[in-house]
C-alpha cells in the first residue's frame, strides 16, 4: 500500500533540500563548537537538555507561538490535568498531516540545516525528518 504525502509537505521538504540530503550520504557537515558539545554530551549520556531560545535557531519564537495556537485548537479531552497544568498521558501529541498543512512553519522549523547537521552528526548517517510532534 502506498501512502500519498500531502503536496504541501512534499513542497516543503523539497524546498529544504531534504531529499538530496537524505538520499546522498556524504561527509558530515562541520558543527559550531556549541553544537559539537551538544552532540558529544548526547553520545556520552544519551540526553541533552536546554532551552530552545538558548540554541538561537531562527524562527523559534514564532514556531512556539504557532504551536500554542495548534494546542489551543485541540479538543479539551486530549489533555489531562496534572498539578494544575495541561499535560498529556504521553507528554506529546502528534498532529495530523492536515493540521501540519495548515501550519507549515512547524514542519519547516524542524528542517533547518543546523538541526539536520546536529542530528546527522549524532546519528553518523543521513536523517529522515518525518513530521512534527508537540
Amino acid at each position: 500500500m502506498l501512502l500519498k504525502v500531502p503536496d504541501a509537505v512534499v513542497r516543503a521538504s523539497k524546498k529544504a533540500n531534504f531529499h538530496l540530503r537524505s538520499a546522498q550520504p556524504g561527509p558530515r557537515h562541520s558543527l559550531r563548537p556549541c553544537d559539537r558539545a551538544l552532540v558529544s554530551q548526547l553520545r556520552r549520556t544519551g540526553v541533552f537538555t536546554t532551552r530552545l531560545d538558548s540554541l538561537e535557531l531562527p524562527g523559534t519564537s514564532s514556531m512556539l507561538a504557532i504551536a500554542d495556537q495548534v494546542l489551543a485548537h485541540l479538543p479539551n479531552q486530549t489533555f489531562v490535568e496534572f498539578q494544575g497544568e495541561r499535560a498529556t498521558a504521553s507528554h506529546s501529541i502528534g498532529i495530523s498531516s492536515r493540521q501540519l498543512m495548515d501550519y507549515p512553519e512547524l514542519f519547516m522549523w524542524g528542517l533547518q540545516p543546523r538541526w539536520l547537521d546536529i542530528v546527522e552528526n549524532y546519528l553518523r548517517q543521513p536523517a529522515a525528518y518525518l513530521g512534527c510532534i508537540l
